[in-house]
């Protein structure tokens, strides 16, 4: 590939992300606008306060108490965005509406590296018809940076599958991604382990970056532990909640199929469709995506105490499914 061509590749895939981003009043438009809803923007945006307040990163506080629900990247930037903004409710809502945004360029950037520029762009614009995702976006919560860092993922994963020059990058998302909520990153591992497999990389490559994410990851543990005797238990609990093998697995598939739903649109029976569809043909791209709905949602089928907003991060690889098995048919 000549230079001129990849100049013109790259002044194309701007031209691409400045038509996304023209969507951005849809996240940042009147944002501050209406008070803090109860419980959980209220809840996180005074976490995230107590930050500032305190200096303590790892050690967060609730009314007084030591909060360890979730880990503390999302309060992080919170608490950043306070700094920049003032503490209001523009502040605690800025990251999820920037994470909403860059999930639109990384699911273009996904969808390029899976399939081509097209089905990229199209499952970008579509993601914006997805009410649940626009919603959350808009909201001072933590559900649509992690559905960014589950893409951002998959994206850098796929890329040090082709080169272990991404393989820092990738390591660093994983790590982003696990300090964002609890237990469901872990949900993305069988894709990972699925982008690997036979991929270029050898056993040795994966040796430092293993080292440096259990010791990033694990130095954060061994923090919340000194500062709580049962957090192992509450992290399991609060990552499964009400998970238990005697569920009643057809009233679970029916919750999360309203919910999904509900969550996507119209887009929830092409979605799901297209998913099944991709087995037929048998190629790796599809086993990415329907390897990852399924680990996904696997832990929902022993709870019902799954909720809406628990679901968004399905709704691009829903999308992405779709558009895929069209541009393949």
């Amino acid at each position: 590939m000549t230079l001129l061509e990849n100049i013109q590749k790259f002044k194309l895939d701007l031209l691409i992300i400045f038509l996304i981003i023209l969507s951005s009043p849809l996240f940042f438009y009147k944002l501050g606008q209406s008070s803090l809803a109860s419980f959980d923007e209220g809840w996180y945006g005074d976490i995230s306060k107590n930050i500032i307040d305190s200096g303590e990163i790892f050690k967060l506080e609730f009314n007084g108490g030591i909060y360890n629900d979730h880990p503390p990247l999302g309060f992080w930037l919170q608490a950043l965005s306070m700094k920049a903004f003032g503490e209001n409710a523009f502040a605690v809502r800025f990251p999820a509406a920037m994470a909403g945004l860059l999930s639109l360029i990384t699911i273009y950037f996904l969808g390029k590296e899976l399939f081509n520029k097209p089905v990229g762009l199209v499952s970008a614009l579509t993601l914006l018809s997805s009410p649940w995702f626009l919603y959350r976006a808009r909201s001072g919560n933590l559900d649509i940076l992690l559905t960014f860092l589950f893409l951002l993922t998959l994206f850098l994963a796929i890329k040090a599958s082709q080169s272990k020059k991404f393989l820092i990058y990738f390591v660093l998302s994983f790590i982003f991604l696990t300090l964002t909520k609890t237990m469901v990153p872990f949900t993305i591992i069988p894709a990972l382990f699925v982008i690997f497999y036979k991929s270029k990389l050898e056993i040795k490559d994966f040796i430092k970056p293993i080292i440096f994410y259990i010791f990033i990851i694990g130095s954060w543990f061994l923090i919340q532990i000194s500062y709580r005797d049962n957090f192992l238990e509450r992290y399991i609990g609060i990552g499964l909640p009400g998970v238990k093998g005697e569920s009643n697995f057809f009233e679970n598939i029916s919750l999360i199929k309203e919910y999904i739903h509900s969550g996507i649109g119209k887009w929830f029976w092409p979605g799901v469709c297209s998913v099944f569809l991709g087995v037929l043909f048998l190629q790796k791209r599809f086993f990415i995506l329907i390897v990852f709905f399924v680990s996904f949602i696997l832990p929902f089928l022993f709870s019902q105490k799954g909720q809406i907003w628990h679901l968004i991060p399905t709704h691009p690889i829903l999308i992405l499914a779709f558009f895929g098995v069209l541009n393949t048919f």
